[in-house]
Formats: C-alpha cells, sequence, structure tokens
C-alpha cells in the first residue's frame, strides 16, 4: 500500500526501506539524500550519486525533510552505524 505524503516524488511504500519515506519508484530513503545534504553536498553533487534520480526530485525529498524534520531526524539518527569505542 502507498501513502501519499503530499510531495510529488515522495512516498511512503509498505515493505520498502522499513516503511519510512522514499523517493517516489526507488528504494531510496528521504533519510540518505537529507544526510549528504547535511554532510555538505549541493543537489547536484547528490545527483552524481545517485544518477537514477532528478534534480527535482531530489529538491523534492529536501522540502518533504523541511516539512517532516523530527521524522527524518530521527531516520538519519536510527541509520547512523554505531560510534567505534576509543582504542
Amino acid at each position: 500500500m502507498t501513502v501519499e505524503l503530499g510531495h510529488a516524488y515522495v512516498e511512503r511504500v509498505a515493505g520498502r526501506a522499513g516503511g519510512r519515506a522514499v523517493v517516489r519508484g526507488t528504494r531510496i530513503p528521504v533519510w540518505e539524500i537529507v544526510e549528504c545534504y547535511q554532510s555538505g553536498l549541493t543537489p547536484e553533487e547528490i545527483l552524481a550519486h545517485y544518477p537514477q534520480l532528478s534534480l527535482s526530485r531530489i529538491f523534492d525529498a529536501l522540502g518533504y525533510y523541511d516539512d517532516n524534520r523530527a521524522e527524518i531526524d530521527r531516520d538519519v539518527r536510527d541509520n547512523r552505524p554505531p560510534e567505534c569505542p576509543p582504542l
């Protein structure tokens, strides 16, 4: 079942990416796009990493983040690898 989220290129599909928001028609979660952007990549640089997307899909994912910060910040936090203990 697909849930419409009010963004042309973002959807939530049961059984895909753990039910998290993804770029429509892909398995790329919005949190991955946001994490790339927060790490300093421009939308054009993100496109180089995800050539199957378009700039409009990347901008819509960032717009979805702007509308749903708490949700996506939680997804980013939940998907970070644990920090290694100091040696």
